[in-house]
């Protein structure tokens, strides 16, 4: 039997994960759900006109000033530094794009 998806307790519980997270656990959940969110409106915003100049300058001031702070630059040094040692331990793989950009899955 499929479980009914319930927004509400998903909210909930994400909520519940979020309160027992330490600050830069938290934000990698953060930067995350912004990912997600932006793959949602990129597929949307390909069935639409390209943006307006004036909203990517303006997207790329927010960038600017998020990844100008203290904070977000030692989180930076802290996924690289993660990063690397996955290289080093042959952890990771490299990443392969079609014509389109798009990642493709292996």
């Amino acid at each position: 039997m499929q479980k009914r998806f319930n927004k509400k307790l998903c909210e909930q519980k994400v909520i519940t994960i979020i309160r027992k997270l330490p600050p830069d656990r938290i934000t990698q959940l953060l930067d995350f759900a912004l990912f997600l969110e932006f793959q949602m409106n990129n597929s949307q915003q390909q069935t639409n006109e390209i943006e307006d100049v004036d909203v990517v300058a303006s997207d790329n001031d927010k960038w600017d000033r998020l990844l100008s702070s203290s904070e977000s630059q030692i989180l930076l040094e802290k996924m690289a530094d993660s990063a690397m040692a996955d290289i080093k331990a042959n952890l990771s793989k490299p990443m392969a794009f079609n014509s389109e950009g798009k990642i493709i899955q292996k």
